[in-house]
């Protein structure tokens, strides 16, 4: 190879060296800058979060004695029957209605209403009136 081309290569990769260089000092500034920052918010997050509970500082989970499980279903019991009379007392008995003396209600059975809708009953071609 000629002295010119080797010289040409040495020099672009010489240049190619000082480029990586200056990424690399780059790279090493912006990772010390995210290190500070997360360094001072983890600071802030300690100081900011008060007094954390017995459980989450335990990093157990919370358990309720007995007598404060029967005071909580006592109060719950209380509040049930609070809302069962109230229930009585708003609904009143309801009132059984007796059909008048000759106006028995029609019924029909299974087979008559199949009978009817097989034979149409002369319904065909019938309109209903228009709704407005």
């Amino acid at each position: 190879m000629p002295k010119s081309v080797v010289d040409k290569v040495l020099a672009t990769l010489s240049k190619a060296l000082r480029q990586l260089q200056a990424e690399v000092e780059h790279l090493a500034r912006q990772i010390a800058r995210v290190d500070q920052f997360l360094s001072s918010s983890r600071s802030r997050v300690r100081k900011g979060s008060g007094k954390a509970s017995k459980a989450s500082r335990r990093g157990g989970k919370r358990r309720i004695s007995a007598a404060g499980r029967t005071r909580i279903a006592a109060a719950q019991q209380k509040r049930w029957v609070k809302v069962k009379a109230a229930e009585r007392v708003a609904a009143p008995a309801k009132a059984v209605s007796v059909p008048k003396a000759g106006t028995a209600q029609r019924t029909m059975s299974a087979k008559k209403v199949g009978a009817a809708g097989k034979s149409g009953g002369g319904q065909e071609g019938v309109s209903l009136p228009a709704l407005q």
